[in-house]
């Protein structure tokens, strides 16, 4: 429910934009077009100047600025029209129409809920005088047990310290008649040493009795007698002690289960104490409960009849537009940018555009960099991304091509996003669209320019790079704050003021090639690749001219080949039929099919990239489960293939690539 009341929050909010932007929506005119600044039949200042003047930087400067002037009133004019901001409030709105359309299913079901509940909440509500009565009666009841309970613990508290009492007589008795007999037996003892045959015999020895006696030999017999009564008496006490050790072992045993029945019954009473204490607050928390949950359940059941009805009239009102087609024009043509709503739902976050060049070297200017401004004395609101001449340029959102200038010294386009981002590219050396083309995310765009006095530069631009401008509401804004700084390929020239952010995203990338790229020291992405191979590939695998040979003829980047063959088979070392490196070439009953030679296998895998099925893709996440949850798929594993193809081509292209990598490269053919 909350997903959908901040749904609905933005849907509101965006009609309101729009209402107050430009008029109520019901009076739009759907497929108008703006005028345009018919930009196609005039050409730039930048294309009128001569060489030397080109040469002059205030010339230069000029030729920026009025090239940055008419780029403003072809934005104004998209930011100003109508159709646009609909289209932009629709495109909204359509990205959530499956998601709002069962969140209204969601609602329905909530709202027969709520009926029920409040139904039962009622129903609750008339028993729980009855509830709270039976436990008031239950507490009742325990509080009389606890206080049997607590009599029976005082008995046994008595019985405890009676026991405890004579079996502490006992022991005392026990003692004294333990050192009576020990008396007895010394006497004993001293009677036999002393008148007694040496033999244990008991008999009288003549010559002892005659030595030691100092009375008369009648006394002397009279001791016999003594010696005899202390036997009895010994043995009467023997048995005595063993009958009071045996009366002392069984008062033991009493006290012992008196022990264990005490404490059975504090036990018993803790746990009596701890249900009584429960009782009574599940009697609070239960009167609590129906005081709240029945003022809830009113609250919310009026809250969801309300917002059920108001989402109904949103939901038609949508679905009756979001079908219209709007169209604008940079050059006196309508161009469809409807194409946007049904385009890659890509959420608007600080990771919403991919980098226009992947195999790039860094940044040469950044937004508002003070180089620039002390060169020219004008400001850079671009990033100058700096790449190779004729690398490939791709669309870093989905979008519509809404502009094209292919002048002499002038190569430029302007591409229409989702969430009113505007993007736009300069110094290209050869443009690869045309004005009105839906462009995917990783698409071919262009190639970059910027060399010198060469198509698409002349001499505004010093080095080949790629100009790269972001708008967003129609205003100019600092591209890096909308790309994956993680892939940047030297973080630590990266200006401070961007260095959270690179930390930021180098954290949730979670991607580690340490491991893989041990060894791997070179710096350009040929020398690294030869590594790769070297270190990882087995037998013909190993040689680049095998790959180059079999990325020939295709559009597909030759990386891109070799890593899903290192993700699917080890870079050989796991072929599961022979010369298979792919998951190509498959039965019909699943089963991998061997290709003849380790050309042929690897031939396979571009083969695949570019039949009717997989040939319309444009990046690696489109080739597996991991992005592509419907459509036919390269990989069925939706994370693992994905993770491996990655951080093979991090490895390879020298620096941590993005998930939405593309995959085709700029052929003649």
């Amino acid at each position: 429910m909350k997903k959908f009341v901040g749904g609905l929050i933005l849907l509101i909010v965006l009609t309101n934009v729009v209402q107050a932007s430009t008029g109520a929506i019901s009076s739009l005119s759907w497929g108008t077009s703006i005028t345009g600044a018919q930009l196609s039949g005039e050409k730039f200042l930048f294309d009128e100047l001569d060489e030397s003047q080109l040469s002059n930087p205030n010339w230069k400067a000029r030729a920026i600025l009025d090239f940055r002037a008419r780029e403003q009133t072809l934005i104004n004019k998209v930011f100003n029209d109508t159709s646009y901001w609909a289209i932009m409030s629709i495109q909204v709105a359509q990205a959530q129409i499956a998601e709002i359309s069962k969140e209204l299913d969601e609602i329905d079901k909530d709202f027969a809920d709520l009926l029920n509940r409040k139904l039962r909440i009622s129903q609750k509500y008339s028993q729980t005088q009855k509830v709270v009565s039976q436990l008031i009666l239950n507490v009742k009841r325990l509080q009389k047990e606890m206080d049997n309970r607590m009599l029976r613990i005082d008995i046994l508290t008595r019985k405890y310290f009676k026991l405890k009492k004579e079996i502490d007589q006992l022991s005392v008795q026990l003692q004294d008649s333990k050192e009576q007999l020990l008396l007895y037996t010394e006497a004993l003892y001293r009677i036999k040493n002393e008148f007694y045959t040496i033999d244990d015999n008991f008999y009288i020895d003549d010559i002892k009795l005659l030595v030691n006696s100092q009375d008369t030999i009648a006394d002397s017999l009279v001791k016999e007698n003594i010696v005899k009564s202390l036997w009895y008496q010994i043995k009467e006490l023997v048995d005595i002690l063993r009958v009071k050790k045996k009366q002392y072992e069984t008062l033991s045993l009493k006290i012992k289960d008196l022990r264990s029945k005490y404490k059975e019954e504090i036990e018993q009473y803790q746990m009596e104490m701890d249900l009584l204490r429960a009782q009574k607050k599940y009697l609070v928390d239960l009167l609590k409960f129906f005081k709240e949950e029945k003022n809830l359940v009113d609250f919310q059941y009026h809250a969801v009849a309300s917002q059920k009805e108001l989402l109904e009239q949103q939901l038609s009102w949508l679905v009756a537009r979001a079908n219209q087609k709007v169209s604008l024009s940079a050059s006196g043509e309508d161009i469809d940018i409807s194409r946007l709503i049904d385009s890659d739902t890509v959420p608007d976050s600080d990771k919403f555009m991919s980098w226009p060049v992947v195999d790039f070297r860094g940044i040469s200017s950044f937004f508002a960099d003070e180089e620039y401004r002390k060169a020219l004395w004008i400001d850079h609101w671009a990033i100058d991304i700096r790449a190779s001449q004729w690398e490939e340029i791709y669309a870093p959102a989905d979008g519509v091509v809404y502009k094209v200038y292919d002048g002499k010294w002038l190569k430029w386009l302007m591409i229409l996003h989702n969430h009113w981002y505007v993007t736009v590219y300069l110094h290209l050396s050869k443009i690869l669209v045309k004005e009105g083309d839906f462009v995917q995310r990783g698409q071919l765009i262009g190639l970059v320019g910027g060399l010198p006095w060469t198509p698409g530069a002349g001499n505004l631009s010093s080095w080949p790079h790629l100009h790269f401008e972001v708008w967003k509401y129609g205003n100019l804004m600092d591209p890096l704050e909308t790309m994956d700084l993680s892939v940047y390929p030297d973080p630590a020239k990266l200006p401070l003021k961007y260095q959270v952010k690179y930390q930021k995203d180098i954290m949730q990338r979670k991607i580690d090639i340490s491991k893989l790229s041990k060894g791997i020291t070179w710096t350009t992405v040929a020398q690294r690749r030869e590594q790769f191979l070297q270190k990882y590939a087995i037998d013909e695998f190993k040689d680049v001219a095998l790959w180059q040979n079999a990325q020939s003829g295709t559009n597909v980047d030759i990386d891109v080949g070799i890593c899903i063959w290192f993700a699917e088979s080890g870079l050989g070392h796991n072929l599961s039929s022979k010369w298979n490196v792919g998951n190509v070439g498959n039965n019909d009953r699943g089963n991998r099919i061997a290709f003849d030679t380790p050309q042929d296998g690897a031939k396979a895998i571009f083969r695949a990239l570019t039949n009717p099925f997989l040939g319309k893709y444009w990046r690696i996440d489109q080739l597996s489960r991991y992005g592509n949850e419907d459509n036919h798929i390269y990989a069925s594993d939706p994370i693992n293939w994905q993770r491996n193809v990655i951080k093979c081509l991090s490895v390879i292209k020298g620096h941590i690539v993005d998930d939405k990598f593309p995959i085709r490269v700029y052929t003649d053919n």
